[in-house]
């Protein structure tokens, strides 16, 4: 099964995720900020397939410790991580600044776990398609 870096700051949330996507036969990693999030993943960028991360951490876009910073550093090291930013807030997706064929999405809070369940397995699969047409291109 996938395994999956969760980077949010509301404990509950970490706890809550972590559980349910374990119970369902995920592998799972929680980090309570961007840095921590980085210094799990940096050092094994093949280990995970999908970083579901708070849109609003870091609230500047571009600022260091941004999620959008850390999905840019996440794909630099792994082109083919399937990023799944959450958050309660709106949140334009499309902003993103992805590589070509990137599994980008965008849960919003508050969602149901079979929501949070669903969201994960189509983005994994979409990052599985993006990844097998890249191998036979």
């Amino acid at each position: 099964m996938a395994r999956i870096l969760i980077v949010d700051d509301d404990a509950f949330l970490l706890r809550f995720a972590e559980s349910y996507l374990r119970k369902k036969g995920f592998e799972v990693e929680c980090c309570r900020s961007t840095a921590e999030a980085w210094s799990e993943f940096g050092p094994r960028p093949d280990a995970y397939q999908l970083a579901l991360v708070d849109a609003t951490l870091g609230e500047e876009s571009d600022q260091p410790g941004s999620s959008k910073t850390l999905a840019r550093r996440i794909w630099d090291l792994n082109p083919s991580v399937a990023v799944l930013f959450w958050s309660g807030y709106p949140f334009d997706v499309e902003s993103i600044e992805a590589p070509a064929g990137a599994a980008l999405g965008f849960l919003q809070k508050p969602f149901t776990p079979a929501g949070l369940v669903e969201s994960v397995v189509r983005l994994l699969g979409r990052a599985s398609d993006s990844s097998q047409s890249q191998a036979r291109g």
